[in-house]
């Protein structure tokens, strides 16, 4: 059982705790209407869907400050 338990489980990534005050870069803007605005940014390869509640424009570099469940939280 515990060598079956090492080879099945995953690892998981704790984005939390390394990823806070990453730069990423804005590459669209894709609703900024609402209070809470929506990007898609570049984060380790693939794109990613960013919420803030600031305005950014495409090109920008804002940090990450945290995240809520598939989604990255940014501020300047």
């Amino acid at each position: 059982r515990p060598l079956a338990k090492t080879l099945l489980s995953k690892n998981k990534d704790n984005f939390d705790a390394e990823a806070i005050d990453t730069s990423i870069v804005i590459k669209k803007v894709v609703d900024v209407s609402k209070e809470e605005k929506i990007y898609d940014v570049s984060y380790k390869g693939s794109i990613w869907t960013a919420l803030s509640n600031e305005i950014f424009e495409v090109g920008d570099i804002p940090v990450i400050s945290s995240f809520k469940g598939n989604k990255i939280i940014i501020k300047k």
